[in-house]
């Protein structure tokens, strides 16, 4: 059958057709079933039509196929596979050719395993540095991260291996992920929260997109046809598939109505039987209900009676059908099965990757690079055991790990070494443990910390040893395993503290050190003028420890920008009072102000900014010129100007392009980027850069027109190396239709004039831009509990109290198969609306059990124990 097919499907279209005349012939049971997975990571066959299963695994850094006993949250064993940089590291590159390299290679691997589809690119918004799962994504600029994500998707495609773009939208934070509702206004998800996926599906056409577990504006992500209908597919033009985030889906019947083709992961049937009582309800169609017989309807004993709003007419469940078997058949039509999968030449990628990722932060005095004839300490344990990837459903096993000791040993370095710490003091840090430990009562915790403390001190007095006397000490650092993971933010931009302790006393006893920072996302450096040398790796994949000794020995040269800015303090972030927000809601009262828009905006310093990266080489950049002074919005504009490479090695240059534009009616940035580029440039070579530039994105998202728009005006094009330093200007006039703009210089004075101290917007102006009264955001848990109430919710009642004592449980015997992992366990288990434990492949408890539970809850004793008693 797949054969036949290959000699016949050409092109999408003859799929489409292909996927018609298939559901045409499927029965009721057969389409509901075929939008729902068969288990974790599988979609149902249907062998009678020649529809096989096709498998969809997790990325987005490295393919995680699981094996054996399989779960979504990464504890499961997995094959063997590459480990390339997270999207932290990797957006640090600007570089689209590496990273559609990057998507080549995980398509590649794919090919090998029989994987259709990988679970990435992520390109949610970095809001807050405290997201738990930032590593995962690219940057707070949207057009970075959409770029980037366009060019991983085609390199993944290549292959002929589908693409899951993800989390669509608003999953900006762990906390409640799966049921917080995100408060937006219009503009700003437009600009900020959206704008990465639109370019990613219109330049990098993913096969499918992942729905978010969260709620946004009160309507849960994997029933909303605002997102997956009116935008995704009206709009943007996508042709794909959506699938839900593993465990998403709250109302299956909506979610078919609002445009979710696939629930995953699969739930022995338990939403396809609503769906077909769903369309049973409505009456019979013409050509399709009768074809379900007798023999192959699903039994609809149990289900509740179907209201209005649950009713499903047969061409909503047909259309996803369609997707679906189209997804399936493009699958088996497009995969490349004579290109060959080298797993070598995939890690050597892994380690350029890294090189060209790593950012210099500081470089004093010209101590780096260094040279392997220096007598040096290596000092932290992460020199011999690495931080390179984070934690939760993306945790690759990699091939090999290239540690930097082993690095620093093939150089012929002369070096010593000492740990400094010990990782078995910071196994996690999740909020769920902080709580669980505090119980274990004071005089116990007294005794460990005195323990500890002096076991602290050894380590350092050993590391002020190995440190004195010598020409440099390059010192590991940065955050443990568990610090950051998918299913908990952090709650602080904190180093461990001995990490701090060590830092200082090393620099005390020698000036020359140079910290190399291993983490997913921004800390606080309190000992950042006492160190001469920086160089940050973020989780840079299983070629780190080559890839830094190689920047730090000089045998390469760091050409890393940041992707993101570092604050000084947490409390200068601009979302520091609203994130993560309440019980129910979390409001982004910031709007556009994220990352460097708010920090230039409200004149705030930082510890490092937007695009800051040094080098070992000085560029200089000249001869800026524009083809044309004025131009109409949309239209295309031609920019050119040279960079020269000023240095005696060959380097690598990211220049950056912002715009700038005044507009007394409508609060703006004070600039924005709008295009970047990776250049290679040879000892004192200098190249002219030619750029086409669309004016179509100079605009901001006018609500009252429902479009992009850029108001006639002078607009400044600023060209450099980051967003503090711009050595070119040029001006152009745009010319545009002259159309109402929103103004709230009334209503929301502080978007105009950000305050300068604590990002802080009253409540009236909020709602004044979200344009309705807002929801209620935080209250007392209490009678009456439903389907929609987690674990956590329950906790002060007395059946609340043994179900989180069982989670804690669980949570610690997943620790013990995963080290890392226990406060992601426990925050999953404990966050976890009902609804969706009730649906979870698992099968942990039925849907009439929980009525039981939630009758005891409410006081309704003996119906409740009827139902538990009763639970067929």
């Amino acid at each position: 059958m797949e054969a036949i097919m290959k000699s016949m499907i050409t092109d999408k279209n003859l799929y489409r057709q292909k996927a018609k005349e298939l559901v045409a012939q499927m029965t009721l049971s057969e389409k509901a079933g075929l939008c729902s997975g068969s288990d974790c990571w599988n979609l149902k066959e249907l062998e009678r039509l020649g529809l096989p299963s096709i498998t969809m695994m997790d990325g987005p850094h490295g393919l995680r196929k699981q094996i054996g006993v399989t779960d979504n949250l990464g504890i499961g064993d997995s094959v063997p596979s590459v480990c390339f940089p997270t999207a932290s590291a990797l957006a640090c590159s600007f570089d689209r050719e590496l990273a559609c390299s990057v998507g080549r290679a995980m398509g590649e691997e794919c090919v090998q395993e029989e994987v259709a589809v990988i679970l990435g690119p992520g390109v949610n918004q970095k809001r807050s540095p405290l997201c738990g799962r930032n590593f995962e994504y690219f940057s707070e600029d949207p057009i970075l991260s959409g770029e980037l994500a366009a060019s991983m998707i085609q390199g993944i495609q290549s292959t002929g291996t589908g693409a899951s773009l993800k989390h669509f939208a608003v999953n900006n934070q762990e906390k409640r992920r799966m049921s917080v509702n995100a408060v937006v206004d219009e503009r700003t998800l437009r600009e900020t929260y959206l704008r990465a996926f639109e370019i990613a599906v219109k330049k990098g056409k993913p096969y499918t997109v992942m729905c978010s577990y969260n709620r946004l504006n009160g309507t849960y992500c994997s029933e909303n046809k605002y997102l997956m209908t009116d935008i995704l597919r009206e709009e943007w033009g996508f042709d794909g598939v959506v699938v839900s985030d593993w465990g998403a889906v709250h109302d299956r019947v909506l979610g078919i109505k609002a445009g979710l083709d696939i629930e995953m992961p699969g739930n022995q049937g338990f939403n396809d039987r609503k769906l077909v009582a769903a369309i049973v309800k409505t009456g019979p169609s013409k050509g399709h209900l009768s074809q379900t017989t007798e023999n192959q309807k699903p039994s609809l004993e149990g289900l509740s009676p179907t209201t209005e709003n649950q009713k499903l007419s047969l061409e909503d469940l047909n259309r996803a059908a369609e997707r679906v078997s189209e997804l399936i058949l493009r699958s088996m039509s497009e995969k490349k099965t004579d290109g060959g999968c080298d797993l070598e030449k995939h890690h050597q990628l892994a380690i350029r990757a890294a090189e060209q990722s790593s950012v210099l932060l500081k470089n004093d005095e010209n101590l780096l690079p260094g040279n392997k004839n220096q007598k040096a300490a290596v000092i932290g344990a992460f020199a011999k055991t690495p931080r390179y990837q984070g934690a939760g459903s993306s945790k690759i096993n990699p091939i090999k790990i290239e540690t930097p000791w082993d690095a620093f040993m093939e150089s012929g370095l002369n070096a010593e070494y000492s740990p400094g710490y010990s990782l078995l003091w910071n196994k996690s840090k999740g909020s769920f443990l902080k709580q669980t430990q505090i119980k274990e009562g004071a005089n116990k915790r007294s005794k460990e910390n005195t323990f500890r403390q002096s076991e602290q001190d050894a380590f350092i007095q050993n590391a002020c040893a190995a440190a004195a006397g010598k020409d440099i000490v390059y010192l590991f650092a940065g955050l443990p395993e568990g610090y950051e993971s998918e299913g908990f933010d952090r709650t602080d931009m904190h180093l461990p503290e001995e990490q701090n302790r060590l830092i200082e006393a090393v620099s005390a006893c020698n000036p020359n050190v140079v910290v190399i920072l291993m983490g997913g996302a921004p800390m606080e450096l309190p000992w950042i003028g006492k160190v001469k040398s920086v160089l940050l790796a973020y989780l840079g994949g299983e070629g780190v420890g080559k890839a830094v000794v190689n920047l730090l020995l000089g045998i390469e040269v760091p050409c890393g920008k940041l992707a993101e800015t570092w604050p000084l303090k947490l409390e200068d972030c601009p979302s520091y009072h609203y994130f993560p927000g309440g019980r129910l809601t979390v409001e982004h009262r910031e709007s556009i102000y994220v990352g460097y828009r708010y920090y230039e905006k409200a004149e705030r310093p930082v510890l490092f900014p937007f695009g800051h990266g040094l080098s070992y080489v000085d560029f200089t950049y000249s001869n800026l010129e524009t083809d044309r002074k004025t131009c109409r919005f949309g239209e295309m504009l031609n920019l050119t100007f040279s960079v020269t490479n000023q240095g005696n090695r060959a380097a690598r240059e990211t220049v950056l392009i912002f715009a700038v534009h005044e507009n007394e009616v409508v609060f703006l940035p004070k600039k924005e980027l709008k295009e970047f580029v990776k250049i290679h440039l040879n000892p004192g070579e200098t190249k002219q850069i030619s750029i086409a530039l669309d004016t179509a994105v100079f605009g901001y998202y006018n609500t009252l027109i429902k479009d992009w728009y850029a108001p006639s005006g002078t607009y400044q094009i600023l060209i450099g190396p980051s967003s503090k330093g711009c050595p070119l200007t040029a001006e152009i006039h745009m010319r545009s239709p002259n159309l109402p703009q929103p103004d709230l210089r009334q209503r929301a004075p502080s978007y105009y004039r950000l305050p300068k101290n604590e990002m802080i917007i009253p409540t009236q102006e909020f709602e004044a831009l979200y344009g309705r009264t807002l929801p209620i955001g935080d209250n007392r848990v209490s009678r009456p509990y439903t389907m929609e109430h987690t674990i956590e919710d329950i906790r002060h009642t007395a059946i609340g109290k043994i179900m989180n004592w069982y989670a804690d449980r669980l949570a610690r015997e997943a620790a013990r198969a995963e080290e890392g992992q226990e406060g992601m366990m426990a925050a999953t288990f404990k966050e976890m609306p009902f609804f969706s434990i009730v649906a979870s492949d698992e099968k942990i408890i039925s849907e009439r059990m929980m009525e039981g539970i939630l009758d005891l809850l409410n006081g309704h004793n003996i119906r409740g124990l009827w139902k538990l008693l009763n639970k067929e």
